[in-house]
């Protein structure tokens, strides 16, 4: 601290939620001392994606005290936050500097109040749509199923349309013109794939984030063709101990995007593929909604 300004320069991994929800209260602690002007200081730290959501806690909480917060960091991070909460646009149209900073914290204020708009995606039961659905209904996760798409016809096709959720089925590979047109034209937040077994093209200037959840423990068992069934024998014919879901962030290839929780559970020597499936999917019952709200969250949406 010093002339009135708080630096915080985390000094320990911030890759958890409670590493951060620490980092965050100790500044909090602190802002009563000094003028209420933040500097997160990340120079030389790695990881964009951990301190992305670092960064985006620690403005909440700064602004919601009446303060100012800003990012010192020697990578693209803050240019990411401002794409992803669609501010870039906002700053850009505007002529001075004082007027840009008005207008963010007008579009942040907005955001917060706003329901996020999800696109889920499906290729058979559509189980995992079901399940992220009710954590919905029930109050776990703040925003709205806008638009189902599947690759094909499945049991999920029926099982949305009888939740009463728009569903449209497109064979093949989406096309990035087809995508990109279908998120905004819909104004999608978030994109969920729910054992969507396609690749999906990369969107820039939208905003929005593509997550998806695997049956497994990345980076093992992941890639082309590793699905379902296929994952869990591969995980039993391994001799692994301990199996589990990720959730992660969707990139060019499969599976390899960043992580953003994993949840684990035990491999017993009498499993078969069915029995470790069951015993997997009561673990992405939790994690995939609790990652759909982080993700919302970091991207400035207000979530129970």
């Amino acid at each position: 601290m010093r002339r009135g300004v708080l630096v915080a320069r985390p000094l320990v991994s911030w890759n958890t939620d409670e590493a951060r929800t620490g980092i965050v209260a100790a500044v909090a602690g602190g802002l009563p001392k000094v003028a209420p002007l933040v500097v997160l200081d990340m120079v030389g730290f790695s990881g964009p994606a951990d301190g992305l959501t670092l960064s985006m806690l620690l403005l909440q909480e700064v602004r919601a005290r009446g303060g100012c917060c800003v990012v010192a960091s020697g990578d693209e991070l803050w240019m990411q936050a401002l794409c992803l909460s669609q501010l870039q646009q906002v700053v850009e149209s505007c002529a001075t500097v004082d007027e840009a900073v008005e207008a963010a914290l007008g579009a942040g204020a907005l955001r917060r109040s706003r329901v996020p708009r999800i696109l889920a995606m499906i290729s058979g039961g559509g189980r995992s749509l079901l399940n992220l659905l009710e954590a919905i209904d029930r109050g776990e996760v703040r925003g709205t199923i806008v638009h189902v798409v599947s690759s094909g016809a499945c049991g999920g096709v029926e099982r949305a349309r009888e939740r009463g959720l728009e569903v449209e089925i497109v064979p093949g590979v989406l096309g990035s013109d087809v995508f990109g047109a279908m998120v905004r034209s819909r104004q999608i937040d978030l994109v969920a794939l729910a054992g969507y077994l396609k690749l999906v093209p990369m969107l820039s200037g939208t905003g929005c984030r593509i997550v998806n959840i695997h049956p497994s423990l990345l980076p093992k068992f992941g890639g082309k063709g590793m699905h379902g069934r296929r994952v869990h024998e591969a995980v039993l014919a391994a001799g692994e101990t301990e199996s589990g879901c990720t959730v992660h962030f969707c990139n060019k290839t499969y599976d390899s995007g960043g992580i953003i929780l994993q949840r684990r559970c035990p491999v017993y020597p009498t499993d078969t593929a069915e029995t470790l499936a069951a015993r997997v999917f009561e673990q992405e019952c939790l994690a995939y909604p609790q990652a759909v709200r982080k993700v919302l969250s970091s991207l400035g949406f207000s979530q129970p």
